[in-house]
């Protein structure tokens, strides 16, 4: 079975992305509806994510060597195909920023802090922190460090 995306596109992909969002999208007049846009897009992606996270791990959908009760020799096979990997790497971003933007929005609301570029700036690191948590077994599994 072939693989849809080859799993070497992703930097590409990341590149264009970075660049849309710092270099195009400023530049655009709706930019606010882009960006509502990309938010609502990133949370249904975090959302599928999450439901293909239980079934694969917890009920082997789409984990051809799925053997119950055998967590850590069910990752080691998850995380040996490069598909698999990037999707957990994108799932772990996801989350990363999902929980950064949460965090600064939770804090403004609550009257603790006006959104100041310190306080975004502790919001990302946060999420990041879990971000990079989240993806490092899958990226030392996928890359043979763990066996």
């Amino acid at each position: 079975m072939g693989m849809l995306v080859h799993y070497s596109a992703g930097p590409y992909v990341v590149f264009l992305a970075v660049h849309y969002m710092l270099v195009v999208l400023p530049k655009r007049s709706a930019k606010w509806k882009e960006l509502a846009l990309i938010a609502v897009s990133c949370g249904a992606l975090l959302g599928t994510f999450m439901v293909f996270h239980v079934l694969h791990i917890n009920y082997g959908w789409l984990h051809p060597h799925f053997l119950r009760g055998r967590v850590y020799q069910n990752l080691l096979t998850a995380f040996a195909s490069p598909v698999v990997v990037a999707a957990y790497v994108l799932g772990s971003v996801l989350l990363a920023l999902h929980l950064a933007h949460g965090l600064a929005a939770a804090a403004a609301s609550l009257g603790w802090r006006a959104p100041s570029a310190t306080s975004r700036r502790l919001a990302l690191a946060f999420g990041a922190a879990i971000g990079v948590g989240f993806a490092a077994a899958p990226l030392a599994m996928g890359l043979g460090v763990l066996r």
